[in-house]
């Protein structure tokens, strides 16, 4: 159960990460910079805790670092990574006003 789910979140860092470099490259785009930075983040927070558990599994206990790594990882990392995502996306959409034309 942990691979597709581990996947899924390798899909969201790719193809947020590919959209996030359209919406870097590109200033007429930043309008829609808040979806694919949500997702490029979402994946990458993900990853962090999953990997934080893992660590933690293997160096403090087995107990606590698994339920961290598997329950954790697509909640906090993925909602939290969300958030910042979405947060830094607003901040580059204000960085570059919409033009008129």
């Amino acid at each position: 159960m942990i691979l597709p789910m581990m996947g899924f979140f390798l899909m969201l860092m790719f193809f947020g990460g590919i959209g996030s470099l359209a919406t870097m490259v590109d200033n007429h785009v930043a309008k829609k910079a808040p979806i694919p930075f949500a997702m490029f983040f979402a994946g990458v927070g993900a990853y962090v805790i999953f990997f934080f558990g893992g660590f933690l599994s293997s160096y403090v206990s087995p107990a606590l670092g698994d339920p961290v790594a598997l329950f954790g990882a697509p909640v906090v990392g993925g909602i939290g990574g969300a958030i910042l995502g979405y947060h830094l996306s607003i901040k580059r959409r204000q960085r570059y006003p919409e033009e008129e034309t």
